[in-house]
């Protein structure tokens, strides 16, 4: 996977897309959620106060769930 680089297909994405960075996650440091969601057309980015995949924080990755999949 770390080898694994699917940013040229980005643009090509049509579903509604949230994606979630994390201020202190080591693994996706939040420069590449911020690429991520630049190169997706009308995603949206949603920054946590948390680490990888928002486990210190659940409360804040549920409200920001919720809100993308009842848009």
């Amino acid at each position: 996977m770390a080898t694994y680089d699917l940013r040229g297909d980005l643009s090509r994405v049509t579903a509604p897309t949230l994606v979630v960075g994390g201020t202190g996650d080591s693994a996706t440091p939040l420069d590449h959620s911020r690429e991520l969601a630049a190169a997706i057309p009308g995603a949206v980015l949603r920054t946590v106060t948390a680490g990888h995949l928002a486990v210190e924080d659940p409360g804040t990755l549920r409200t920001a769930l919720l809100a993308h999949l009842m848009n």
